[in-house]
C-alpha cells in the first residue's frame, strides 16, 4: 500500500504547488535501460531487459507531458504503463507483485553474492 500511496501523495502535492501557481509535471519512470538498472535487477533475461524503456524515449515522452502542461505522467513501456494503472487503483496487489517480482529476488541474490556464502 505504501508504494500506491506515495505515489498519490506526489501527484497531490504537485496539484497543490500548480494551484500556487509553480509549473510542476510529477514524473513516474518505469523501468530503464540503465547500468543502474542491469546492476540492480535480480534477473537480466532478455524479456526483461526488453521491457525496459530506453532513457532517450523517455526523456522525449517526458517533453511531451511538459509541453500538454500535465500534472503527472507514467513514463515506460506499454505493459509497465497498464501495470502502473493497476498500482494506483489496487495497492496491495501492487506491494504483493513488487515484493515478489523485485524484492524477494533481490535478497536472495544479496545472500548468494554474501561473502562465505556457498552460492546456493
Amino acid at each position: 500500500m505504501v508504494y500506491g500511496a506515495s505515489k498519490e501523495g506526489l501527484v497531490s502535492l504537485a496539484k497543490s504547488l500548480r494551484a500556487m501557481g509553480a509549473t510542476v509535471l510529477a514524473v513516474f519512470p518505469g523501468p530503464m535501460r540503465t547500468k543502474m538498472a542491469w546492476d540492480s535487477s535480480p534477473s537480466n533475461d532478455e524479456e526483461r531487459v526488453l521491457s525496459r524503456m530506453d532513457p532517450d524515449d523517455a526523456a522525449a515522452e517526458i517533453l511531451k507531458h511538459v509541453e500538454q502542461r500535465d500534472v503527472a505522467a507514467v513514463v515506460a513501456s506499454p505493459g509497465i504503463v497498464g501495470f502502473s494503472r493497476k498500482a494506483v487503483h489496487d495497492p496491495a496487489w501492487a506491494e504483493a507483485l513488487m515484493t515478489n517480482w523485485q524484492l524477494k529476488p533481490l535478497i536472495a541474490k544479496q545472500e548468494q553474492d554474501r561473502p562465505g556464502s556457498s552460492g546456493f
